[in-house]
């Protein structure tokens, strides 16, 4: 029987700028990028689906469990754009860890979330 390699590549779910990319995030999420979407102020409900920072409202997209990240913090990118590949990080079969959120940080359901906030926030200024 032959074996079939699948490659897996994540694509932006929207243009936006890349707030984090990372090699070596913890808890077991593997390389992560982050993306920050600025929202259409005549979007319906913005104040319920984005947050406020400055004059802008946006919202953030977390890609993780990747084998490959193709872009770097500071980036554009465009709906559709190649930003990684999948991969094995893990125990787990291939899969996308994907996440809609208002902050650029990740979150371990396995640690307190207040804890976990200030650890994350203390990783990425490094």
């Amino acid at each position: 029987m032959r074996s079939r390699i699948v490659l897996l590549v994540n694509k932006a779910s929207n243009c936006g700028v890349v707030a984090y990319a990372n090699n070596n995030t913890p808890h077991r999420f593997g390389k992560t990028v982050i993306l920050r979407h600025v929202c259409d102020q005549n979007t319906p409900n913005l104040q319920n689906l984005c947050v406020q920072e400055g004059n802008e409202w946006v919202i953030y997209s977390q890609y993780s469990h990747m084998n490959q990240i193709n872009v770097s913090i500071g980036d554009i990118v465009s709906r559709g754009q190649k930003i990684g590949e999948i991969g094995g990080t893990g125990d787990w079969i291939h899969h996308l860890h994907f996440e809609m959120k208002t902050k650029a940080i990740y979150h371990s359901p396995e640690k307190d979330r207040d804890n976990q906030i200030s650890e994350d926030a203390a990783y990425r200024a490094q």
